[in-house]
């Protein structure tokens, strides 16, 4: 990172801080005073966060890096905003979450606390509070309020350990049904929401394309020329130098064609993550199309990435060289966005995700998951309609895929994943994309156990070639979460034929030695090693190493 770009967001970063702390002393000074409406100051703090969160999402993190974002990304200001904070998070806990007959300030609460996870301890602030999550259960399942019954899953979800998961069996026995009830129809309101903005896209532009354009009156062409004839100078040709570039201002101008290439695939030998690039052709355009995205492009990118129309048609006006045209086209389809309010149809089934992941984790929950056919509803996510995805926001479906590697824990689960065509569902998901991260996972949690794997070996020779070429990809370009993922399942998987016999046809080995080769601790520099390798990063790097040599012993 050059100067520049350190000093800027040093700059945000103060900027940021000190506005929090100017709230956070607010707060200090008037939280006695019993006619003080706590409501604004919460409403600006989490909007706040959410606005740093997606700033922080555009860098393209690791989605299943745990690490407070101070650890993931030191000079990012969103980790200083949660290290400041959450030195007084207890007054959410214990003052406005729980307090009653307040449901705008209960709502509020909620929702600043879901905004501080990433910075929080949860098996401190939430999963010793008894009382709390007995209220979280009654609010999850009868709240009048569809923010509150939402926000209530997403921190059950946050502070579900093994002790709570146990102590609160009874009480996920009736919530776990609901949730999947709820995200059952909201998957099916997000399906026909969709079709009405792709049919009334797809109308203006049929519009658009029938109208005839109204006759032309040359009358005063005509009077123009006679004017020019009888003060005429006499003309002479254009050069051929001059005559191309007028016909390249007009090329430019006028009818200069759509991009018709994507940017590369973003991949990373040698980091912790993939670099996220995006192309010149989509930072600039001509001087005619300025402000719109045209339909041509759009079709473009629908079909690179596997997403459908509905991110293009709502900003039609968003210019190619402003700084929303990434967040409102790319942003949500490469990275994904992170808002609470208000609550999206897409949002409201990722937090309830977010509940039913680690709840169903455990064995006691896994006959009330099958019983409500949970199998049918994360399927439903991967459907496939012609080209595109039916679930277009890139983090649903990252969250939706997570699901399932929670659920593949299970055999039972897992044989029934397999025979509903699962695998060749998951093999669909955009190589490119988020979700590839959460896909790597799957196929860990299916090779961890000999007998799913045993009958993963009997699918079609095209299916076993497609899932080692995916693999292989992901461990080349994946996150690294997703990287170590795929070791740990070649790890497992090599241990058998059909799996070993392509591995080795697609210079596996090779690509193996080089997912550990880059590796930091591993090169020799002449700066000293304390400059260049933290802790954090130190562990990673072990573990990477005995996660490849694992599978170089298979």
């Amino acid at each position: 990172m050059n100067n520049n770009n350190q000093a800027a967001l040093d700059a945000q970063r103060n900027a940021l801080q000190d506005e929090l702390r100017e709230f956070l002393d607010t707060w200090i000074n008037q939280n006695e005073n019993a006619d003080w409406d706590v409501n604004p100051l919460l409403r600006r703090i989490a909007e706040l966060l959410e606005e740093s969160t997606n700033e922080f999402m555009q860098n393209n993190p690791d989605p299943m890096d745990d690490r407070h974002p101070l650890k993931s990304q030191p000079s990012h200001p969103l980790g200083h905003l949660l290290k400041m904070i959450t030195r007084v998070e207890s007054f959410l806990v214990i003052s406005y979450l729980i307090a009653r007959d307040n449901i705008e300030r209960n709502v509020l609460a909620a929702r600043l606390i879901i905004n501080l996870l990433p910075g929080i301890d949860t098996n401190v602030v939430l999963a010793d509070a008894d009382s709390l999550i007995t209220q979280l259960f009654r609010w999850a399942e009868h709240s009048e309020s569809r923010e509150l019954r939402t926000y209530s899953m997403a921190l059950l979800g946050a502070a579900m350990g093994a002790e709570q998961a146990h102590q609160y069996r009874q009480n996920n026995t009736v919530l776990i049904p609901i949730a999947l009830q709820r995200l059952r129809a909201l998957h099916a309101e997000m399906l026909e929401n969709n079709q009405m903005k792709s049919d009334e896209y797809m109308a203006g532009i049929n519009q658009r394309n029938n109208s005839k354009a109204n006759p032309t009156n040359f009358a005063h062409m005509r009077e123009s020329e006679k004017h020019e004839k009888e003060f005429a100078f006499p003309l002479r040709p254009l050069s051929s130098s001059r005559k191309r570039s007028v016909s390249s201002r007009r090329i430019d101008g006028v009818h200069s064609p759509p991009p018709k290439r994507l940017p590369s695939s973003p991949t990373s030998h040698n980091g912790d993550k993939q670099d996220l690039e995006v192309s010149s052709e989509f930072t600039s355009c001509s001087s005619a199309t300025n402000n719109v995205i045209s339909p041509s492009s759009i079709e473009t990118l629908k079909e690179a990435t596997g997403y459908g129309i509905s991110y293009y048609e709502e900003s039609p006006g968003v210019g190619c060289n402003s700084n929303s045209s990434w967040r409102q086209t790319m942003q949500p389809i490469i990275v994904g966005t992170h808002k609470l309010f208000p609550l999206s149809i897409e949002m409201e089934q990722r937090l309830i995700l977010h509940y039913l992941g680690p709840t169903s984790e455990y064995q006691d929950n896994l006959s009330i998951v099958l019983e409500h056919h949970a199998l049918d509803v994360v399927l439903s996510y991967l459907a496939v309609d012609g080209y595109q995805h039916t679930c277009r926001d890139i983090r649903l479906l990252f969250d939706a895929i997570r699901y399932i590697s929670s659920l593949l824990i299970h055999r039972k689960f897992a044989w029934e994943f397999i025979s509903a065509q699962g695998i060749q569902k998951l093999l669909k998901i955009n190589r490119q994309s988020l979700a590839l991260t959460a896909v790597a996972t799957c196929l860990y949690y299916l090779a961890y156990s000999s007998d799913i794997m045993e009958k993963v070996c009997h699918l079609p020779d095209s299916l076993l070639n497609e899932m080692v070429d995916y693999s292989l990809y992901a461990l080349d370009h994946s996150h690294e979460s997703g990287r170590a993922s795929i070791a740990m399942f070649l790890a497992y998987a090599l241990q058998f034929r059909a799996i070993l016999d392509r591995f080795d046809q697609r210079d596996g080995l090779r690509r193996l030695y080089n997912y550990v080769s880059t590796l930091t601790i591993l090169q020799r520099n002449d700066i000293d090693e304390d400059d260049l390798i933290n802790d954090e990063h130190y562990i990673q790097s072990i573990a990477t190493i005995k996660n490849a040599i694992f599978a170089f012993r298979t």
